[in-house]
């Protein structure tokens, strides 16, 4: 029976990813971002010139920068889309993408910023903290550059993340966050329309990442019980933790969060490369002779 859903699992999986992923697909969605970034922009002209009814006028922002909000906010979930569709893969993957996901929200808070101030721009703003996040942008973009130079050298891959039962396992919790993913979105959708703009999408998705991490990790067990794959993989997990906190932190700890949570997962990255499986084994392998009789 677990046999059965696991292979119903994957198959189903590998359509998504497989639909998800094509060129043709691609490219249909870069088009519905331009189109969706275009209406955005006529519709609040429309708004600011009194064009729109009532109804619509309610719902629709006042700041010409609220459009670039919504082009980011639209590439973001994408962004965390496929972020969900790397969980069949390494951890090491996974968390490139979530870094890739932390910078993109950095710049996506500056366009935010922006778009409290006068439109057009001719009065002051909280200048200060767009500098300080778009440069947290910045810094986490050159980690990322660095973490995927350390993680292509390492290539750290155990034969037991290439088993089928335990990609099969993986592509199941994927498909399962999906679906939750699915729900989120169409919730705050729902909510956005009926007035209500308190949501908070991308700090519900990453606490739901940080429970599927750790089911990983645990399903991981299985199969990788040697203590430098479950420190390296529980330390990835600590990472998406401490991204999450930056979430809900006040500014400027949010950004200082998120550049612990970056020089963190590179230094993990160091660590694990610079100390493999093979001498960590080799010193408890060393520490067990001398014990014995």
């Amino acid at each position: 029976m677990t046999a059965t859903i696991l292979s119903l699992a994957a198959r189903l999986f590998d359509a998504i990813e497989g639909l998800c992923g094509s060129n043709a697909s691609q490219k249909r969605i870069a088009k519905f971002f331009l189109w969706t970034y275009l209406l955005a922009l006529a519709a609040i002209e429309c708004r600011m010139r009194g064009l729109l009814p009532e109804s619509l006028a309610r719902l629709t922002p006042a700041n010409h920068f609220a459009a670039i909000q919504l082009a980011f906010t639209l590439i973001l979930a994408m962004e965390i889309l496929e972020l969900i569709l790397t969980i069949p893969n390494s951890f090491t993957q996974a968390m490139g993408k979530q870094l890739e996901i932390l910078a993109l929200i950095h710049l996506r808070n500056a366009f935010k910023e922006l778009a409290r101030l006068p439109d057009p721009i001719s009065g002051p703003g909280d200048f200060a903290y767009i500098c300080g996040t778009t440069a947290a942008g910045l810094c986490i973009f050159v980690a990322l550059g660095i973490y995927c130079r350390m993680a292509d050298r390492q290539k750290y891959e155990s034969i037991c993340e290439r088993l089928p039962r335990y990609i099969a396992c993986k592509k199941l919790l994927a498909l399962l966050l999906l679906v939750f993913f699915a729900m989120a979105a169409g919730r705050e959708l729902w909510e956005d329309v009926g007035g209500r703009r308190d949501m908070h999408f991308f700090e519900t998705i990453y606490t739901a990442l940080i429970f599927s991490d750790i089911t990983v990790v645990l399903l991981a067990q299985q199969f990788m019980p040697s203590f430098h794959a479950v420190f390296r993989n529980s330390g990835f997990v600590m990472g998406t933790l401490l991204m999450r906190l930056s979430f809900s932190t006040e500014h400027p700890w949010d950004i200082a969060v998120s550049l612990f949570a970056t020089a963190y997962v590179l230094a993990l990255t160091f660590a694990v490369r610079r100390f493999p499986p093979s001498l960590v084994h080799n010193v408890s392998a060393d520490e067990d002779d001398k014990r014995g009789p």
